[in-house]
């Protein structure tokens, strides 16, 4: 017999039952007539099976279901096989102990270069902001130059800076591999000079190690007081290293 179980609207907090199938052996029918044709949305969540064995017409079967299972759990075979299965389990478990990594998200893995980017440029070293690119970013610019006039364009030296945050990404999956661009910005960057910018970076990551895209693709710092209402940032208060216009 298979019931749901259902909370009845007209007394609230009591539990009534439906019969959703309804099978008895003494009653000559078919199985598929013990369906209930007056409830046509069940919910599988909630349902359980009630069945029962007649004492006086299954003395045979729970003797043998009985014998059966004390000849599996109690028997050599069983003692044997249970052994071996928690050795493996003993040994799986050290092993992975041993190697288990920590698992890292695409989104985490391009957010932490927020703090990166911003390492190198506190540290005034272009060199090492100009190896976070990608190989193809290194092989189509200058980025030696162009990482050092990023940093000489910001005046002072970073103090304090806000949080690191996803503006927005692009996501492509296909087979199974995947092709992410995330897009953050960093506000709030002070300088000792009480200078405000704005920084943006763009990274790319696929699933694909050979990718010659994976890694950044664009940073932009922009000069808060270049800004205006309506106009946004004049062009000498924008300063970008990479391509600015990559898209997949």
């Amino acid at each position: 017999m298979i019931l749901q179980k259902a909370v009845s609207a007209t007394t609230a907090g009591l539990l009534k039952i439906r019969h959703m199938l309804r099978r008895m052996p003494d009653v000559k029918q078919w199985w598929i007539t013990g369906f209930n044709p007056r409830y046509k949305n069940p919910i599988p969540d909630i349902m359980t099976t009630i069945g029962s064995v007649r004492k006086e017409h299954g003395l045979d079967m729970l003797e043998v279901k009985n014998r059966k299972f004390k000849t599996i759990f109690t028997g050599q075979w069983f003692r044997k096989r249970t052994c071996i299965f928690m050795s493996l389990l003993l040994l799986s478990s050290l092993l992975s102990g041993c190697s288990h990594k920590k698992r890292q998200y695409p989104e985490d893995i391009a957010m932490s270069q927020g703090e990166r980017i911003m390492a190198f440029i506190q540290n005034n070293d272009s060199a090492g902001l100009a190896d976070l690119f990608s190989e193809y970013a290194r092989n189509s610019f200058d980025l030696q130059k162009e990482t050092a006039d990023l940093i000489n364009f910001i005046d002072g030296t970073v103090v304090s800076y806000g949080d690191v945050s996803r503006s927005s990404a692009s996501m492509h999956f296909d087979h199974g591999k995947y092709r992410n661009i995330y897009y953050f910005y960093i506000e709030d960057v002070r300088t000792d000079s009480s200078k405000l910018y704005d920084i943006d970076y763009t990274f790319y990551i696929s699933n694909n190690e050979e990718d010659i895209y994976n890694g950044l693709i664009t940073i932009r710092v922009a000069d808060r007081a270049k800004y205006t209402d309506g106009y946004g940032y004049s062009p000498d208060g924008i300063k970008r290293a990479g391509d600015g216009d990559f898209d997949i």
